[in-house]
């Protein structure tokens, strides 16, 4: 059962277009889908051509996200990593801040990157631009050799274009480099017209994709795609700015004094790993110790003050308003598997019990997101 039902048309073969991405091995289908409904949908004044370096700095702008900032993972038969890493080795660049925290658009930087390498965009553009329209030509290959596979497809959608049996057909320039493909009016229409269900269908297909070859990983679908716009962390900032007014807090990681106006919030696991900001993940830091942070893993030694920073909180904003306690604690019963009993427990007995949840928690999260690539064992 599909998870989006695609809009029907009378003129369009639309049942072809549901089995986009049946049998699929690689990453490579959905993020030429994916990247074509962008083109489609951005101001391109040379539409309904499509240059293919186009849709391969779309390919890789698109992938950067998962794999470089979330360190996900497209499986060992997938290319995409390697011209990924090759990409981010490449001087072009050298102004990238790999690793940060914040995420910086690489779009700039992948066009200046394939200007000067063509090798990706050729072995992209070899193979998935016509193979995806396969399930539109299947009577049309049968008894065809893989090797003979592609000539025979650019034919058969040239042949079937003026009748938009294909969604588009093969366009060559002078050189080999400019190859485009052009849109098929009809089809054009429809991706533009239904461009919301079909970017949810194809990213429910890769999120199916990528959950089974990232089977651990937190949160999967939020990693997948940067968000348009992060969450505002005002109410997070609001709870510890509370505990500072009321008794004397400290930085987990230096044991220094904080203030109101000199606070700020860390992600105690990397925001690319865990995609949320959820109050039981937030510490109050100084301002450089979280820039100097970035996007790595503390050390297992400061498990134990970030517990009792937060337990102390805990029982304190218990004392203040319960029913405010009470929405706050809801995040940490379901991201520290705490027992929801606590929340009637004594002080003493409330403290131990969020300490020992965090420390049968966060250990193996940090194993976890090390194992995914992200730097551990960091310290001031």
């Amino acid at each position: 059962m599909q998870p989006y039902a695609l809009p029907t048309s009378d003129q369009l073969n639309v049942a072809a277009l549901a089995g986009l991405f049946e049998r699929t091995t690689t990453t490579y289908k959905f993020l030429f889908f994916h990247a074509l409904l962008d083109e489609v949908c951005a101001p391109a004044p040379s539409l309904p051509l499509v240059s293919l370096e186009a849709l391969a700095a779309r390919m890789l702008c698109l992938a950067w996200f998962p794999s470089e900032h979330c360190r996900l993972s497209f499986g060992k038969s997938d290319q995409m990593s390697v011209w990924l890493n090759e990409a981010r080795e490449h001087a072009t660049l050298s102004g990238y801040p790999v690793g940060s925290a914040e995420y910086v658009d690489p779009a700039p930087f992948i066009r200046a990157f394939l200007e000067t390498k063509r090798r990706p965009v050729k072995q992209l553009m070899d193979y998935v631009p016509f193979r995806l329209l396969t399930p539109f030509l299947a009577g049309g290959l049968v008894g065809v050799s893989d090797s003979a596979k592609n000539r025979r497809i650019e034919a058969l959608a040239a042949g079937g274009f003026g009748d938009a049996v294909v969604p588009y057909r093969f366009v060559h320039g002078t050189a080999s480099e400019s190859m485009h493909i052009e849109l098929a009016r009809p089809w054009l229409d429809y991706f533009r017209t239904h461009v919301g269900i079909l970017r949810g269908w194809c990213r429910w297909h890769w999120a199916q994709y990528m959950q089974a070859r990232n089977p651990h990983a937190p949160n999967l679908v939020g990693r997948l795609f940067r968000p348009s716009q992060r969450a505002s962390l005002k109410a997070q900032t609001a709870f510890w700015a509370r505990q500072i007014e009321r008794h004397e807090v400290r930085c987990p990681y230096t044991d220094a004094p904080l203030s109101s106006d000199s606070l700020s919030l860390d992600h105690v696991l990397p925001w690319s790993f865990v995609a949320h900001d959820e109050l039981w993940n937030l510490v109050p830091v100084t301002p450089s110790c979280n820039s100097s942070k970035g996007s790595r893993i503390p050390r297992r030694s400061f498990v134990k003050p970030i517990a009792n920073l937060h337990a102390q909180a805990l029982v304190d904003e218990r004392h203040h308003d319960r029913k405010r306690f009470e929405r706050e604690l809801t995040p940490y019963l379901a991201g520290l598997r705490l027992d929801a009993d606590l929340a009637n427990a004594s002080d003493t007995v409330f403290r131990a019990g969020v300490v020992d949840a965090y420390e049968a928690t966060l250990p193996t999260l940090f194993k976890l997101a090390a194992a995914e690539g992200f730097v551990a064992g960091w310290k001031p």
